[in-house]
């Protein structure tokens, strides 16, 4: 199974490239799933294109040919340094929930699979059941292996972080673009509207999730010393917890500039090669058959969360134990801003 992060999804070249190659040399089934609010995920290409369209408007752009535009354009940016506040249409209905929602999506993935594969007489090594996660992939793929920890063999965790950072009330995802030469700086803020209306933090929290017990996967971390979102302190003291968890803390000694080329979150790596390479080096099989879907019941200070097989599916029922205001919550998400671009 692969689970991918911000920017990606399951269309993106590297993971069709990465489907189809491992399914042949390691002779796996591959699969991926394109999971709730990932169309909310998305990471712009160009934020050069994006600030030239926010500082002169498609109106003022068709009034010039591209280069008396090009020419206006880096005249009136110089020195300056903007920030774009994004706010996508989100609602309660659709929207980047960050963590338990996606997490039963690829558990409903893994589950649709087993079945068919069951249904169709097809056999296949229950003892080897391996996800691979980037950054926030890798985050949810444990958030998986906590809700269900008999279903996963092993993960292959790459900059995942132990909770996700945009939750926080003053988290936003920041995409910075720095235009040479010229002095200037566009950040383009994403926010969320989950942070806003999110009734209970613990739930998104692996140290909380894992505080009892730590699944049952094997979990091989690759995790850069300059990381940005979980401090490798951090991120070492979530993975020594557990005797089944190899935490790789790469530093600028490591970057080898084939498999890694950097130690900063995702460690600029070849996915392709680091998946290899753990395969190669690491035991991924399990004494265990998995993919069993048993239930779970995990209780924090807000609700009651009941994670079992339910009509033909992994469901998860939540019973709110503590106070939580649902007309405001359907208010926040009726009166969002619009987004918002402003020159500092």
């Amino acid at each position: 199974m692969f689970i991918c992060g911000y920017g990606a999804n399951s269309q993106s070249n590297v993971f069709r490239k990465m489907r189809d190659r491992f399914a042949d040399s390691l002779n796996m089934i591959t699969v991926q799933c394109d999971y709730f609010g990932l169309e909310y995920m998305w990471t712009p290409k160009s934020g050069l294109q994006i600030l030239q369209n926010l500082v002169m408007g498609q109106e003022e752009l068709s009034c010039y040919s591209e280069d008396e535009a090009k020419a206006i354009f880096f005249d009136r940016i110089k020195n300056n340094t903007y920030k774009w506040t994004v706010r996508q249409k989100e609602s309660l209905g659709s929207l980047n929930d960050m963590g338990p929602v996606q997490a039963m999506d690829i558990l409903n993935a893994l589950y649709s699979l087993d079945s068919f594969l069951s249904v169709n007489g097809i056999d296949y090594d229950r003892h080897k059941i391996v996800v691979f996660g980037n950054s926030h992939g890798a985050y949810l793929a444990e958030l998986c292996n906590s809700y269900m920890p008999g279903v996963i063999s092993a993960i292959i965790d790459l900059g995942g972080y132990v909770f996700p950072g945009y939750l926080s009330p003053q988290g936003f995802r920041t995409i910075r673009t720095i235009v040479d030469g010229y002095n200037a700086v566009l950040d383009i803020r994403y926010d969320d509207l989950i942070k806003h209306i999110v009734m209970d933090r613990e739930i998104y929290d692996l140290k909380a999730l894992y505080a009892d017990e730590c699944g049952k996967a094997k979990i091989i971390a690759f995790h850069g010393e300059d990381d940005f979102l979980t401090p490798p302190d951090e991120k070492k003291e979530y993975i020594g917890r557990s005797d089944n968890w190899i935490f790789n803390l790469i530093t600028g000694d490591d970057v080898d500039g084939e498999i890694i080329t950097s130690s900063a979150h995702n460690l600029g790596a070849d996915f392709i090669k680091l998946i290899q390479h753990t395969f190669d080096n690491y035991t991924l099989r399990s004494d265990e058959e998995k993919m069993r879907f048993g239930s779970t019941v995990f209780e924090t200070d807000t609700a009651i969360y009941d994670i079992a097989i339910r009509n033909g599916r992994p469901d998860m029922i939540c019973h709110i134990t503590g106070q939580y205001d649902y007309d405001k919550i359907k208010d926040i998400a009726k009166s969002r801003p619009e987004s918002e671009f402003i020159c500092l």
